[in-house]
């Protein structure tokens, strides 16, 4: 193995070498913004043969050095063949990067489960090459389907007829792999059944909700001192909203958080303090402690017992500012981050501070439910109108 940098232009992004089963935009925004601030990034690995480099590991880290205009990247090359590149990529992701899906798993297994040559090994032997389980794989072998061969000929009666070919010179029947590579990701839907938006004070949230029914509040609440009352609010009627475990973000000002978390912890349990970062677009200023603000405080807190299931990063990246729809409005690439760290696919998010409806978007984006609220009937029909434009 040798570590030189290469030409981004020499380096063939082959399908069969790619091991994900879909390329995650947020994830290549994130390295886009973190190479921007001069975060140094593991190499990638291809692999080379007769002056052509086969990329087997590092396609999202790629991709962004592309939007940043690299010309070169680090590099670690192997002396190989394409072969060679695509069963490395079975195996990447098992232990660094972003966290393997099943359906990254499956693309693994299916490479090898649809080569002539390696569909010959054994469960153990493919599932340790893909680091699976054998289990895994023998649940995917067993999709195999056995088809008989047909072949169509004119008979002497000048009719089109059809033989069955599978049995000359051939065991009785032929097996065909029919494994996919891609499988086809299930799109969210801006469905009117999807989500529900209300006029109601913060405080009021349970005459219109059930207790118990919500995974996950995440708001932007307002930061001046004299609003300082409805976190206490929120927490409160949180208590009560939340799902045993459940998980509230408060995005928050910086002058007030010990306040904050002191009103708040009666009623949930803190958490962790996370940075919303924003490296793009305006940023506030705050002239009597001299600085300009590039991140603002996300206040974590939990319905009792933290779920072990929820693993974050603590810096969420926003890269886009949007005061389209509201003057204190935040960008959806950045809340649809939040909402995929803290909450699954179809559970119940809740914004009781709903203002221009970007934690929607980005909830609905995301496969989520989303509940809003706000106090402002004319918020409230913005946020509705704005959704009714995507359904």
């Amino acid at each position: 193995m040798e570590l030189i940098k290469l030409d981004i232009g020499s380096i063939t992004q082959d399908p069969r070498t790619q091991p994900r089963a879909i390329i995650d935009e947020y994830i290549v925004n994130e390295y886009r913004l973190d190479m921007m601030a001069g975060d140094q990034f593991p190499p990638l690995v291809v692999f080379s043969e007769n002056g052509k480099h086969y990329l087997a590991d590092g396609w999202h880290r790629l991709a962004a050095a592309k939007q940043i205009g690299a010309t070169d990247i680090d590099c670690a090359v192997k002396a190989g063949t394409i072969r060679d590149a695509i069963l490395y990529s079975c195996s990447v992701n098992a232990g660094h990067g972003k966290r393997r899906t099943n359906g990254d798993k499956e693309r693994a297994v299916k490479k090898l489960l649809n080569d002539p040559e390696w569909v010959q090994w054994n469960d153990h032997e493919i599932a340790r090459r893909c680091n699976v389980t054998h289990p895994f794989v023998g649940k995917l072998r067993s999709s195999l389907v056995t088809v008989t061969s047909e072949k169509k000929y004119i008979t002497k009666h000048g009719t089109v007829a059809t033989m069955k070919t599978g049995k000359i010179g051939k065991p009785k029947t032929e097996t065909v792999l029919l494994l996919p590579l891609e499988p086809v990701p299930a799109k969210p839907k801006y469905d009117p059944l999807n989500y529900r938006v209300f006029t109601s004070p913060v405080n009021s949230l349970t005459d219109h909700l059930q207790p118990a029914t919500i995974d996950a509040i995440i708001t932007d609440p307002p930061y001046p001192k004299e609003y300082i009352y409805t976190f206490e609010q929120l927490a409160e009627q949180a208590k009560t909203l939340l799902k045993p475990g459940g998980v509230l973000v408060a995005m928050a000002g910086h002058l007030h958080i010990n306040t904050l978390i002191d009103l708040m912890t009666p009623h949930l349990k803190f958490h962790w303090l996370g940075c919303y970062y924003m490296p793009t677009g305006s940023h506030a200023s705050l002239p009597t402690y001299s600085v300009s603000v590039y991140w603002k405080p996300l206040l974590i807190f939990s319905n009792g017992k933290w779920p072990k299931t929820c693993t974050f990063r603590d810096v969420i990246i926003n890269d886009e500012a949007d005061k389209k729809y509201h003057e204190w409005g935040q960008g959806i690439s950045g809340f649809r981050r939040i909402v995929e760290a803290f909450t699954m696919p179809n559970d119940t998010v809740l914004d009781p501070f709903v203002g221009g409806g970007t934690t929607a978007i980005a909830a609905l984006d995301a496969g989520r439910y989303f509940i809003g609220s706000d106090i402002s009937q004319e918020e409230v029909s913005l946020t509705l109108a704005r959704l009714e434009e995507v359904v």
